[in-house]
């Protein structure tokens, strides 16, 4: 039995363009499931998937929030499918899953790089470390603002309060041994933040583990 090949290339029309290929995907997606499986094939180069032309489904994931989720690629009961790309860059937007797979199996994924142009965390570097007071350096790559106790963070089409924090070694750039979530505080609201200055944040709780300065 011969294998199906689907280009993307194919799917594109006058109207699609690299900014937002999401609903050509769509279409090469479902010519995917049209024909029972086979190979996808990307063209190289830099495309961007955002969740204002793409489905929203339903979803239960664990150890996850749960609810209505913006997907670029929904694959469902396919076996033995290819992704590939030819170094090929997907650049999400908003909050978008890039791919959920249901009932599949034998699924491959090759020559795509899956990307953000903006991150969903921010990384600080702990200057001071005192019983009950953590003050870091924290830069504005993720826009972050103080309010109530509370950071809170943007992005495109979100917003979202600091919730957790990881320590990590300098040197190996592992996490901290036995600093668990929150240094150990437990649940973000028995801690505080607030600005130190513009772009030092202050934390203040009980943190059985002191992270590295």
């Amino acid at each position: 039995m011969s294998v199906v090949e689907i280009h993307l290339s194919n799917h594109l029309t006058a109207s699609d363009s690299p900014s937002d290929i999401t609903p050509a995907l769509q279409r090469a997606v479902k010519a995917l499931h049209d024909q029972g499986g086979g190979k996808l094939y990307f063209p190289s180069g830099v495309f961007h998937l955002r969740a204002e032309t793409a489905r929203e489904i339903a979803l239960s994931i664990s150890n996850h929030d749960s609810g209505f989720k913006y997907v670029g690629i929904e694959l469902y009961n396919l076996h033995d499918v290819a992704l590939i790309g030819d170094d090929t860059t997907l650049l999400i937007h908003d909050r978008l899953i890039p791919i959920f797979a249901k009932g599949c199996s034998g699924l491959s994924i090759s020559g795509l790089r899956i990307d953000w142009p903006q991150p969903f965390y921010g990384q600080a570097i702990v200057e001071s470390a005192q019983p009950g007071e953590i003050i870091a350096y924290l830069d504005q790559t993720l826009p972050w603002y103080a309010m109530n106790g509370r950071l809170m963070f943007t992005g495109e089409g979100w917003q979202a309060p600091l919730e957790h924090v990881f320590a990590f070694e300098h040197k190996s750039r592992r996490p901290l041994a036995g600093a668990h979530d929150n240094l150990g505080a437990g649940w973000f609201h028995q801690w505080q933040t607030d600005a130190f200055s513009a772009d030092h944040i202050r934390l203040r709780g009980n943190f059985p583990v002191a992270p590295q300065t």
